[in-house]
C-alpha cells in the first residue's frame, strides 16, 4: 500500500516523530528513489531502506526456499516416525474370567444405604441391622482406573477391589502400578497401605523407574523414607541409568537428598551420558544441594594410582595346579539309594483310603457354609474425627509453619509494636 509523499510528512510530523526536517528528508528520499511521489508503507515499517540488515527483524526469521534451477526436486530423506508412547498392547489387555474389564479397571466403592438411619458417625451394630438394601435401589456399578483411586485416595475402593482378588501390583496400559502413582502424587497414606498389603517396592515401568524414582521426582521425604524402610533398591538404575539420587537432585529438594545419601546411596554412580550425581547437580544449579553432594564425595576414597598416573589393578589370581596322577575318588556308597527305595513303597497318608473316610466320617469335608452375607456391606468408614485427625497429620508433615506461644502475624506485630512505642508519648 503506497501514500503520497506529502501525507507521509505530514502522518509522522502529526505523530511527533522523533526526527528532524533533514533526517525525515533523508528517509523520504531513501523510499522514494525514482521520483514517483509515492511511498510504500509496508517497506517503511520493515526498515529494509534505511537500516542495516543486522537490525532488520527479517533478518532473523525463517528464510523462504528458492525455487531450483533444473526444475528437479530434490529427493526426500527417509521418513522418521515420532518416538511413541510405550503402552501396553490392546492385545495383551485381557478382561476378567466373568467377562468384566481388565483387572486395572475397578469398582467404585459406593455406601447405599438409608441415610435417616445410619451414617459413617452412627454405623449399625451389626450388619443384620441394616436392611435398607431391601427398599434403597442398589447403584449402578462405576468402574474406574485403580491408580486414578491411588491418587485421589479413595481407600475405599482399593480395598473392595483387593477383596475382589485384584493383585495389588497390578499395571495399567502405561506399565505404572498403585503404588507408583500413589508416590508420584505425594499420597502418604495410599502408600502406606499398599506396602502394608505387601506391594513391591521395586516394580519398574517401561522407563525402569522404581517407586523410589517417582517418590524422588516428586520430593516427598516421607514416601521415601516408607520405601527405603520396606527394602527399595537406593541405586536402583532407570532406561537411561538414572539413579533414585539423581532424580532427587533434579526436584530441588535438599532434604530428599540429604536423607538418600545418609542413607547409603552413591554419588559416584553415573548415567549412560556419564553423568555422576555431581554434575547433575550443578547442571541444576542449587547450591545447598551441591554442598551436600560435594561434601559427600570428597570423603570417598580416591582411587590407588601407580607410578605412570594409571589406576591400580590386581594382578589376576593364579588358578591351583593339579597333577596329572592326582583324580577325583568316587564318594563312597552311602545307604540314601536304600532309604529312598524303601521309602518309595510306602503310599502317602494323604492319598490313602482310610484317610479319606475318616475326613468323611468326621464332618471335615463337605462341609455346608451356612454364614450370613448382608447386601448391605458397611466397610472400615472413616468417621468424622478420623477425618480431622487425617488433616491434621497432612497439616503437620506438609506445613513449614511453626506456631509458638508468643507467635503474631506480621500485621498484628507491627501494630503492636507502633503501639508500645507510642504509648510513652500518650503517658507524657
Amino acid at each position: 500500500m503506497g501514500v503520497s509523499r506529502e501525507t507521509f510528512v505530514s502522518v509522522l510530523r502529526d505523530q511527533g516523530a522523533p526526527v528532524d526536517d533533514e533526517a525525515l528528508e533523508k528517509v523520504v528520499l531513501a523510499h522514494d528513489k525514482r521520483r514517483e511521489g509515492q511511498i510504500s508503507v509496508d517497506e517503511f515499517f520493515k526498515g529494509v531502506r534505511f537500516l542495516q540488515k543486522a537490525f532488520v527483524m527479517a533478518s532473523y526469521g525463517p528464510k523462504k526456499k528458492k525455487a531450483s534451477k533444473g526444475g528437479k526436486a530434490k529427493k526426500k530423506g527417509k521418513y522418521i516416525l515420532p518416538f511413541p508412547i510405550c503402552t501396553v498392547p490392546p492385545e495383551l489387555i485381557h478382561r476378567r474370567a466373568d467377562g468384566g474389564p481388565p483387572h486395572f479397571m475397578i469398582e467404585s466403592y459406593q455406601h447405599h444405604t438409608d441415610p435417616s438411619r445410619w451414617d459413617r458417625d452412627h454405623p449399625p451394630g451389626h450388619p443384620i441391622e441394616d436392611d435398607s438394601a431391601w427398599y434403597v435401589e442398589e447403584p449402578q456399578r462405576i468402574f474406574v482406573n485403580i491408580n486414578h483411586c491411588a491418587k485421589v485416595g479413595e481407600l475405599e475402593s482399593l480395598r473392595l477391589a483387593f477383596a475382589q482378588q485384584v493383585p495389588v501390583d497390578v499395571k495399567d496400559r502405561f506399565y505404572k502400578t498403585p503404588l507408583m502413582t500413589a508416590c508420584a502424587s505425594a499420597n502418604y497414606e495410599v502408600a502406606k497401605f499398599l506396602i502394608s498389603l505387601g506391594a513391591n517396592v521395586n516394580a519398574c515401568d517401561q522407563f525402569n523407574w522404581t517407586p523410589l524414582h517417582h517418590a524422588c521426582h516428586a520430593g516427598q521425604v516421607e514416601i521415601i523414607d516408607l520405601l527405603v524402610q520396606a527394602g527399595a533398591g537406593l541405586d536402583a538404575p532407570a532406561l537411561n541409568g538414572a539413579t533414585p539420587l539423581m532424580r532427587a537432585i533434579q526436584s530441588c529438594r535438599p532434604n530428599c537428598v540429604e536423607y538418600l545419601i545418609n542413607a547409603g546411596a552413591k554419588v559416584q554412580a553415573q548415567n549412560k551420558n556419564g553423568q555422576n550425581c555431581l554434575d547433575i547437580a550443578r547442571i541444576y544449579a542449587d547450591f545447598r544441594i551441591m554442598e551436600l553432594v560435594k561434601a559427600k564425595y570428597d570423603t570417598l576414597p580416591k582411587p590407588k594410582e601407580n607410578k605412570r598416573g594409571k589406576s591400580f589393578k590386581p594382578p589376576p589370581k593364579t588358578r591351583p595346579t593339579t597333577s596329572t596322577t592326582e583324580k577325583a575318588l568316587p564318594a563312597p556308597p552311602t545307604l540314601s539309594i536304600a532309604l529312598s527305595e524303601s521309602t518309595a513303597k510306602k503310599e502317602p497318608l494323604k492319598e490313602s483310603i482310610m484317610y479319606y473316610n475318616t475326613q468323611i466320617t468326621s464332618g471335615a469335608i463337605n462341609k455346608i457354609d451356612i454364614s450370613f452375607s448382608p447386601r448391605t456391606v458397611w466397610g472400615q468408614q472413616v468417621t468424622t474425627s478420623e477425618l480431622i485427625r487425617r488433616k491434621e497429620e497432612r497439616r503437620n508433615r506438609l506445613s513449614s509453619e511453626v506456631d509458638f506461644e508468643d507467635f503474631m502475624m506480621p500485621f498484628l506485630k507491627n501494630i503492636m509494636k507502633k503501639s508500645q512505642e507510642l504509648e510513652p508519648a500518650h503517658k507524657e
